[in-house]
């Protein structure tokens, strides 16, 4: 069997797969994340987690990606997690679009987010402060630019369907979201 060229070495990589998070330990997660004694609300997220009445919620918080993005979207303080153990707790892929629609708003105007550097002797800060709804334009027009299917990559060879200005404005897009996001971070 012939293999396209660089694929050997993916083949042979190591690979790491996380274990599923039991309910038990992602609830003392989230309950270390929070500040002091939980509100009522955390308590019943915490309870529905724990009980498994919410299945989804359950689901969700069994990945390190999903608990990752409930911690994203709704540690902030002032943010209501009653929707975790509501009816969107209940049905794990409308809960995962609710949280994925909800990241980049909490990412970029959250407490964690570094706010835009002064100086240019700081290159680790954002240049400047991002609209969310921008961003999520920017993100969704390199979502739909590209193929969504694996293609071997040609030295050299353009994304397709972009032509020259086309590629030169995805760079500028580009290049605005890796400096939105470099700046970032969410500990």
């Amino acid at each position: 069997m012939q293999l396209h060229p660089g694929l050997q070495e993916w083949l042979a990589a190591a690979v790491i797969i996380p274990t599923r998070l039991t309910p038990q330990a992602a609830a003392d997660y989230l309950t270390l994340c929070l500040a002091g004694d939980p509100p009522d609300a955390w308590q019943q997220v915490m309870h529905d987690l724990r009980n498994h009445t919410a299945p989804g919620l359950t689901t969700i918080a069994q990945t390190p990606l999903g608990l990752w993005l409930i911690r994203a979207v709704y540690l902030a303080p002032g943010t209501d997690p009653t929707p975790l153990a509501g009816p969107l707790g209940g049905d794990a892929v409308a809960l995962r679009a609710h949280l994925l629609d909800r990241l980049i708003p909490a990412l970029i105007t959250g407490e964690h987010t570094r706010t835009p550097r002064a100086a240019p002797a700081d290159p680790f800060r954002p240049r400047r402060r991002l609209d969310p709804d921008t961003t999520r334009r920017y993100l969704t027009h390199l979502a739909c630019a590209f193929p969504s299917e694996l293609e071997p990559c040609r030295p050299g060879a353009r994304a397709p369907g972009l032509r020259h200005r086309g590629a030169q404005r995805c760079r500028v897009v580009s290049r605005s979201i890796y400096d939105s996001f470099s700046g970032l971070r969410t500990a």
